[in-house]
């Protein structure tokens, strides 16, 4: 049996402060609908009890670690 796992910091990201961080400008905000999430927060206490793993680095500097590797 596989296992899943948040990687994740345990912060609070917003899709306006992602959107900054990947300088997207032009947003199309639409109505509300029913389900929408307003806030989610990861949990990383599992991969870490399985394999101490960390979060090294925040957001901002992952997402151009990522854009430097692929681009």
């Amino acid at each position: 049996k596989g296992e899943v796992f948040n990687v994740c910091s345990g912060g609070k990201t917003s899709v306006n402060e992602l959107a900054r961080m990947l300088n997207i400008s032009d947003i199309n905000y639409l109505p509300e609908r029913d389900g929408d999430v307003f806030s989610s927060r990861g949990d990383g206490k599992k991969i870490y009890e399985y394999n101490g793993f960390k979060v090294r680095v925040g957001m901002e500097m992952g997402l151009e670690l990522t854009k430097s590797y692929y681009l």
